[in-house]
């Protein structure tokens, strides 16, 4: 099931970044590279195992070093991404600062230069493997500091960003809802009393809650990517923390794993049997399944978020414009309202007649000399 997702949701990243790109001119920063990841071990259907106890690994298989590459890639560009979206609507929101060009190519220059170390530092230090289904994950030695901590952390801060923006936007909306309509008056010294101060007040905070309510409805698509994926990525991520601490505890205590292993050895044609003990000792296979369920749809998510209307007119123009034979340059002035060109009168700005005159158009004559 999640093979035929991800077959679903990998096309819908690059139809997104084609739409945006070819139909509305707009950059985009989309992580699909992660949806890559689990579309290559659909087609390539890569063996997992390099001998009958030990799986393959980045050196040992091609598709599982691509794999691994492009859902490391895919997660860092995710998150590093997320958190400057949530920033630039932090901003727009918070504090009225519209993000310009040095916004934008600080953002870039920050945020490839993140995804790039961290991706070199974790394929470097720590690489892939196959842990589980047909996609390499990152390993679990040194993956809190060079993957997960950071992934984490960026994550982290991306909700604490977020989690702002949501709590200003509430005290916005309240308070507008308490605010007070009563008329404006003056102290008899003639300056303002306490009723025009709590007036000024209220009207200060009704253009507040319009200013806000119009980039929220404007952003609200961007706000619940945001959430969506903010939740898949610290799910992911804290799932994976803790495999790795099982894995590493049942390493330096081998009594943890002492059942399964004697059940393996009581039952060695029947390692169904086993499949429970196995269960309880690590992390369960419908947690292990409902990550890789959400990371399928993170795509169909998006795309139907950034979906719109003038998309599929943009790409019927598009393919009008590059297919259709007549593409001449017509104005909508050019339309002749009258074959006399002697009709034609100088009107006022405001509408009517000019009273005084009359403007006749004549065309020029030229005569030989």
């Amino acid at each position: 099931m999640t093979d035929l997702l991800t077959a679903a949701s990998a096309p819908a990243f690059p139809t997104s970044l084609l739409t945006y790109d070819a139909v509305y001119h707009v950059p985009q920063r989309t992580g699909y590279t992660q949806t890559l990841g689990f579309v290559i071990p659909f087609a390539a259907k890569p063996d997992q195992c390099y001998d009958e106890i030990t799986p393959n690994d980045m050196y040992t298989s091609l598709a599982c070093a691509w794999s691994g590459a492009f859902i490391i890639a895919g997660g860092l560009s995710i998150a590093v991404w997320i958190f400057i979206r949530a920033l630039s609507m932090h901003l727009q929101i918070c504090w009225d600062v519209t993000p310009g060009k040095k916004f934008f190519y600080s953002a870039q220059g920050l945020g490839w230069g993140v995804i790039a170390g961290l991706f070199t530092t974790t394929i470097t230090l720590t690489g892939v493997s196959f842990r589980f289904g047909d996609a390499c994950h990152v390993n679990s030695e040194h993956s809190m500091a060079d993957f997960w901590g950071p992934l984490l952390g960026i994550a982290g801060m991306s909700a604490v960003v977020q989690l702002a923006t949501f709590a200003y936007c509430i005290n916005v909306y309240l308070k507008n809802l308490w605010s007070d309509d009563e008329t404006q008056t003056q102290s008899s010294a003639g300056l303002p009393s306490y009723t025009s101060s709590l007036r000024t007040r209220t009207n200060s905070a009704k253009a507040v809650y319009r200013r806000v309510r119009k980039v929220v409805w404007l952003q609200w698509r961007g706000i619940v990517i945001v959430v969506f994926i903010l939740i898949d990525v610290i799910f992911f991520s804290v799932v994976f923390v803790y495999l790795d601490t099982r894995e590493h505890n049942s390493l330096h205590d081998p009594e943890t794993v002492l059942p399964w292993v004697i059940c393996l050895m009581r039952n060695p044609t029947e390692k169904e049997k086993c499949f429970e003990i196995g269960q309880s000792m690590l992390v369960n296979q419908a947690t292990v399944t409902a990550i890789l369920v959400m990371l399928a749809l993170a795509g169909i998510q998006s795309f139907l978020l950034l979906v719109r209307w003038p998309m599929f007119t943009g790409w019927k123009l598009w393919f009008q414009e590059k297919f259709t034979r007549q593409r001449e340059f017509v104005s909508l002035d050019a339309r002749r309202f009258s074959s006399d060109a002697r009709t034609f009168e100088l009107l006022k700005v405001g509408g009517g007649q000019s009273p005084a005159y009359v403007a006749t158009m004549q065309s020029p004559i030229l005569e030989a000399p």
